[in-house]
């Protein structure tokens, strides 16, 4: 089952999105995530977190189910709406928001895409992040798409590429990264030989 999280922090435009709502089974809000989905019309299936950034409103008029977190708690909000996509039985998680917000709770999304392996596609208001598995495979992007990739786990690589302006050559990105690499085309061909990547495309 394919579940979709809106999380707080800045997130992509509606219609970079608005497709993905027609393939997903699951809504979960996080917090001030919230706003975000009745800004655009979508009632979540569940609302989770403290409420402490959520606009009061928009919990008056509530269709959905939610049990306040307490504020002192020991998952934060975006962790919390993943525990409960997982209750649902969610075997792929898309997360959209957490953008050009504050640096701790960026790095902390980070960590729930390392730790969380049913995360498949992160969205914020300028990075579409994928996250890159062991195998051979294309991913397709606008031609002179900026790039950047960066191991996720301990031991990553090492990593070839076809279709970048800088081609990877079995680097092992545990030493080095590609930081504001391009495609040259609209395909990229992967050979990843262990470990998960984050790729970022960034967009305006």
């Amino acid at each position: 089952m394919k579940a979709l999280i809106s999380t707080g922090g800045q997130g992509p435009d509606f219609e970079k999105v608005k497709d993905i709502f027609t393939h997903v089974n699951l809504v979960v809000a996080a917090d001030s995530g919230l706003n975000r989905l009745v800004e655009w019309g979508i009632e979540p299936d569940f609302l989770v977190g403290d409420g402490d950034s959520i606009d009061t409103e928009n919990v008056a008029t509530k269709k959905y189910s939610y049990n306040p977190a307490p504020r002192d708690k020991d998952f934060s909000d975006t962790e919390l709406a993943i525990i409960k996509c997982l209750e649902k039985g969610a075997d792929e998680i898309i997360l959209i928001g957490g953008g050009e917000g504050r640096l701790d709770h960026t790095l902390s999304n980070v960590g729930m895409v390392k730790k969380y392996a049913q995360i498949s596609l992160w969205m914020t208001s300028k990075e579409i992040i994928t996250i890159l598995s062991p195998g051979n495979f294309i991913t397709h992007h606008l031609p002179q798409t900026q790039l950047s990739i960066f191991p996720l786990d301990d031991h990553s690589g090492p990593v070839k590429t076809r279709g970048l302006v800088w081609e990877l050559e079995h680097i092992d990105l545990n030493q080095s990264m590609s930081l504001s690499n391009r495609c040259v085309d609209s395909e990229i061909n992967w050979e990843i030989t262990q470990g998960r990547f984050l790729l970022l495309a960034t967009y305006e």
